[in-house]
C-alpha cells in the first residue's frame, strides 16, 4: 500500500496546469520523500495534446518541465511507452530529450490554474497517498528517532528539500562543455574534443 501512486483524472480534457499541479502536489513530495537510487520514466505520451486516444491537452513545453522537476531528485531515464499522434509524440519527445541535453524547458503558453477535475483528482490522491508518505500529511507515525536505520535515511533526504524547488543543478554534458570552452579559452585542447 501507498507504493503505486496515481492521480486518477475524473473527467475529460486535464491539460499542462492540472499535469504540473499534480506533479508540484503529490507526486514530487513522494518522489523526494522515496529518494530513489535511480528513476526509470516509462514516458508515454498518450496525454499530449492532440493524441485521440488521451483526451488529455498536455504540451511539450509542459513534458518539458516534468521532465526537469525529476532531474534534481536522482539519475534519470526516458523509455519510450507510446502515444498515437506521431507528430504530438515527435515534439514531447524532442522537449524531454532537450532537457535531459542541459536545455531549459520551453516556456508554458497558458496560465496554470488548475481545473475543478484536476483539483479534485489531487485532492482524492493526497487522501489516499497521505496515509502512507510523510510529504502529504501521513505515512511513518512518530518522531524520527523512532524509524527504522532505513526510514531514517530516507527521511533525513526528504527533510529539508521543498518538493517544488527545483535546484539549478548543472547537466554533466553542460559541464563538458564548459571545460571545452575553459581550454580553448586557456589554449589548450582542441574544440572537436580530439
Amino acid at each position: 500500500a501507498g507504493s503505486s501512486v496515481n492521480v486518477p483524472w475524473d473527467g475529460p480534457g486535464p491539460g499542462d496546469a492540472d499535469y504540473m499541479a499534480a506533479f508540484t502536489r503529490v507526486l514530487l513530495p513522494i518522489a523526494y520523500e522515496f529518494a530513489p537510487d535511480l528513476i526509470i520514466v516509462s514516458a508515454g505520451f498518450d496525454a499530449a495534446h492532440g493524441d485521440p486516444l488521451g483526451g488529455c491537452h498536455v504540451t511539450p513545453a509542459c513534458f518539458g518541465h516534468m521532465t526537469a522537476l525529476l532531474q534534481p531528485i536522482g539519475p534519470l531515464a526516458l523509455l519510450l511507452e507510446g502515444g498515437y499522434n506521431l507528430a504530438a509524440t515527435a515534439a514531447s519527445v524532442e522537449a524531454c530529450v532537450r532537457v535531459l541535453l542541459g536545455q531549459p524547458p520551453a516556456r508554458m503558453q497558458t496560465p496554470l490554474v488548475p481545473s475543478r477535475v484536476g483539483l479534485s483528482a489531487i485532492a482524492s490522491a493526497v487522501v489516499v497517498q497521505g496515509r502512507y508518505w510523510r510529504s502529504l500529511g501521513g505515512g511513518m507515525q512518530g518522531p524520527p528517532s523512532e524509524l527504522t536505520p532505513e526510514q531514517q535515511h530516507h527521511h533525513s533526504k526528504a527533510v529539508g528539500q521543498h518538493p517544488t524547488h527545483v535546484p539549478q543543478q548543472q547537466h554533466p554534458h553542460s559541464q563538458h562543455k564548459q571545460q571545452q570552452q575553459q581550454q580553448q579559452m586557456d589554449g589548450f585542447g582542441d574544440p572537436d574534443g580530439v
